[in-house]
């Protein structure tokens, strides 16, 4: 620690600095020079001392779970829809699939082509890494809205669009949320992008919280109504 100017090295030994006449007290005055003037003892009286000064309060220990939760909630609301891919008529020439040859059921692999409101979803087997999504509703108009449920939706040109779920199973994790459909990955779960892990999924439910608030690795989840599916997710590190 610096010695203020004026005040004495004192002894290094002491474990408090000499006070020199008319300068401050820097720091924990030393014991018995708390402010108040010492007075000297009668003949026979005990001295004392004033009490020594209250130690600084412990800071509390910061927690993390605030942090945490204010993670799940980004996540999440990359994950639970409203993400919204648009073929417009500028785009209408590009080789996207004619909407009625798409059967419900049928997976796709979703790829943008440099204009960040376009993208092309193609048919792809569902057992490929690519094959992120899954036709839950093939709608002939924009405005019909998809089933209950935490859906993606792609467009196109001509008024229609595909309601889209995800296509993951457990242990599967995830990259690039909160952009778009094309740029959300599946990737290795070792991979410094993941983002997120599906801890669990459950056909027949409906109920996010009854399901993935019983899992100890789940921070949260979506879900579908049609068909009825939960997706529970985790940070990475779970698996």
């Amino acid at each position: 620690m610096s010695v203020p100017p004026g005040a004495g090295s004192g002894d290094p030994y002491s474990g408090s600095p000499q006070h020199q006449p008319g300068q401050p007290y820097y720091g924990v005055p030393p014991y018995g020079q708390s402010g108040q003037p010492y007075r000297q003892p009668a003949y026979g009286e005990i001295p004392t001392w004033p009490p020594p000064p209250p130690l600084p309060p412990v800071p509390p220990k910061q927690s993390k779970t605030g942090v945490l939760v204010a993670v799940a909630v980004v996540v999440l609301a990359a994950l639970a829809g409203g993400v919204f891919l648009v073929v417009t008529n500028q785009q209408a020439d590009l080789d996207y699939p004619d909407p009625a040859d798409v059967a419900v059921g049928d997976c796709l692999s979703v790829h943008g082509v440099g204009d960040e409101d376009a993208a092309i979803a193609k048919p792809a087997d569902c057992s490929v890494p690519e094959a992120l999504w899954q036709v839950a509703a093939n709608l002939d108009s924009t405005s019909t809205p998809c089933p209950d449920g935490d859906y993606d939706e792609y467009h196109f040109a001509v008024g229609t669009k595909f309601c889209l779920t995800l296509n993951v199973a457990t242990g599967d994790c995830l990259a690039h949320l909160g952009t778009d459909l094309a740029e959300l990955e599946r990737v290795n779960c070792t991979d410094p992008s993941a983002e997120v892990v599906v801890v669990a999924v459950q056909d027949g439910v409906t109920d996010a919280l009854g399901v993935c608030g019983t899992l100890p690795d789940s921070f949260g989840g979506v879900y579908y109504s049609d068909p009825a599916r939960v997706l529970c997710f985790g940070h990475p590190r779970t698996i």
